[in-house]
């Protein structure tokens, strides 16, 4: 990413770049770059085709061409493919076209044995879009905040980040909220974040086997009764319900084994901020406790989608299933 801004910065560009990795926001940020730094309004210099039947004839012929009235000609490529099989036409031809083409490969996933992956490699900028660590999201939330003018206590920034669940791109959403929300103050606090942060439905879910597991049933019944409002199928509810107590009983489970934190979030790739939120939870029982809960639930699951048991009477003896002791 940093080599590719200093070239945006200087105006030197190589030949081909590969953009790729399952990070949709990182990818789609760099692409905007690339448009805004090369092309701009200039529609006579810049082409973008998508989409696994681009014309690799046309690409080749139009990277052949000089620019017209400008020092830069911009092919931008997404989803086509190419970075895993294809395209090897066009990249052989890259000597015979012009410095002044760029092209840009946007794509999800690659090959590093691909043609289109060894020429970006050795003759242009290979860059991997990957979800950032926790660290890493947390740090560029409270940097991104400091340059608004804002502050963020901890436990904010971390309730932040589990409703977001590490998507950037809803934060970069939930973000303009709580900064418009707070404007006043500048100030962000857990509250705040509360508030203004839209909570999805595994957030709700979570909610409600935490209130009961705390001993808190009225606050999940409410939570359930507000699932129903919006019209959340019972189904589905039952569904998340029970896999929200096999996360607990696998969590308790490798805390038994003496991981930490980071090794248990590594080994089951949940949220890092669900699993510490949840650790101290999940404490209040031993993972052959929360297996029992947890096939609980499934039975419940299993007789409401057989036809067995009412749907809305499978979901409240789930949710008190988890709160027994």
């Amino acid at each position: 990413m940093k080599r590719i801004e200093q070239d945006i910065r200087t105006g030197e560009y190589k030949p081909i770049y590969l953009v790729w990795g399952p990070e949709d926001f990182l990818r789609q940020k760099i692409k905007e770059s690339f448009r805004k730094a090369l092309a701009g309004a200039d529609d006579l210099n810049y082409t973008y085709r998508e989409g696994p039947a681009v014309d690799e004839d046309e690409i080749r012929i139009l990277a052949g061409t000089v620019p017209f009235l400008a020092e830069k000609r911009l092919i931008l490529l997404e989803n086509t493919g190419w970075a895993k099989k294809g395209g090897a036409g066009l990249i052989a031809d890259l000597d015979t076209f012009p410095d002044s083409t760029v092209l840009v490969f946007i794509e999800r996933e690659a090959d590093e044995k691909s043609p289109l992956f060894k020429a970006a490699r050795e003759r242009g900028i290979c860059v991997a879009c990957q979800p950032p660590s926790a660290a890493d999201l947390e740090r560029s939330m409270k940097k991104s905040l400091e340059q608004e003018g804002y502050q963020i206590t901890q436990d904010a920034l971390e309730l932040f980040l589990v409703r977001c669940g590490g998507d950037m791109n809803r934060m970069a959403g939930e973000k303009e909220k709580l900064l418009a929300y707070t404007m006043e103050t500048r100030k962000i606090r857990r509250e705040d974040v509360a508030v203004i942060t839209h909570q999805s439905v595994s957030d709700r879910i979570f909610d409600m086997v935490d209130a009961m597991a705390t001993g808190r049933p009225q606050t999940a019944f409410r939570l359930y009764e507000d699932l129903k409002a919006l019209k959340e199928p019972n189904e589905r509810i039952m569904s998340m319900i029970t896999s929200q107590v096999g996360r607990l009983f696998v969590l308790r489970e490798l805390d038994e084994k003496g991981l930490g934190l980071k090794e248990i979030q590594a080994a089951t790739n949940y949220n890092y901020y669900a699993v510490k939120n949840s650790l101290p939870r999940c404490r209040s029982l031993s993972s052959r406790e929360w297996e029992k809960k947890w096939r609980g639930c499934l039975a419940y699951y299993t007789a409401a989608r057989t036809g067995r048991m009412d749907e809305t009477l499978a979901v409240e003896m789930a949710l008190i299933e988890v709160s027994l002791r």
